[in-house]
């Protein structure tokens, strides 16, 4: 188990300790997207722009993008979002779709922090939307653990949500995400939709949730 911390975490891939994180946008499907280095004023980002560890990446909606890391997890950030390049990842608001390519594997892995909670994955497809008042954690396809800063923690398998809210000691029960709540999220999905290379875990995704290819 990890340790205990006010924030919301969902865990993929991780660099070794002493590499420094990267990130590389492999493309802008619309603008406009920001991006800064630490300790620098923020500019506007394109297909190529590299972050180091230490800046962020930025979007104002209808701003999207794709990203890839030096460790190989690749992601799609959009909704008014704020991301930290960090060895945990750090979304400050804003919807994340994190995955590894089929195949690919990691020793260890990496976080991605929200404000409200802690999540952790190896592997598989989750999707994470923070706002405000809630975060929204949903496993695409794998196992997601899910743990608050109380200690209190559950998995979600594929196809299970859970929602959180800033403060909570005890988890909710997760939901079971139906057969025409997924084909919604498919087809009015922000980060699934409007990109020139679709995600190569989408197969196993549709697969899983509605049986097909």
């Amino acid at each position: 188990m990890w340790r205990a911390i006010a924030v919301a975490s969902v865990v993929l891939t991780a660099c070794t300790p002493t590499q420094q994180l990267q990130a590389e946008i492999q493309e802008v499907a619309t603008s406009p997207v920001f991006a800064n280095q630490p300790n620098q004023a923020e500019q506007p980002a394109s297909e190529g722009t590299v972050v180091i560890q230490g800046g962020q990446i930025r979007t104002e909606s209808p701003g999207k993008a794709q990203i890839q890391l030096s460790d190989g997890l690749q992601f799609r950030l959009g909704g008014n979002a704020l991301l930290k390049i960090e060895p945990e990842l750090q979304l400050d608001r804003g919807q994340i779709i994190a995955w590894l390519a089929p195949g690919q594997q990691r020793d260890r892995p990496l976080q991605i922090r929200t404000p409200t909670a802690t999540a952790a994955i190896r592997g598989t497809t989750v999707f994470i939307e923070q706002t405000a008042t809630q975060t929204l954690i949903l496993s695409w396809e794998g196992l997601v653990e899910v743990q608050l800063p109380s200690g209190a923690s559950t998995q979600l398998t594929s196809g299970q949500v859970l929602r959180l809210q800033p403060g909570q000691t005890t988890l909710p029960t997760p939901e079971r995400l139906s057969r025409a709540a997924a084909e919604q999220r498919f087809q009015k999905s922000l980060l699934l939709n409007g990109f020139a290379t679709p995600m190569e875990t989408l197969p196993e995704i549709r697969r899983q949730l509605l049986g097909s290819s």
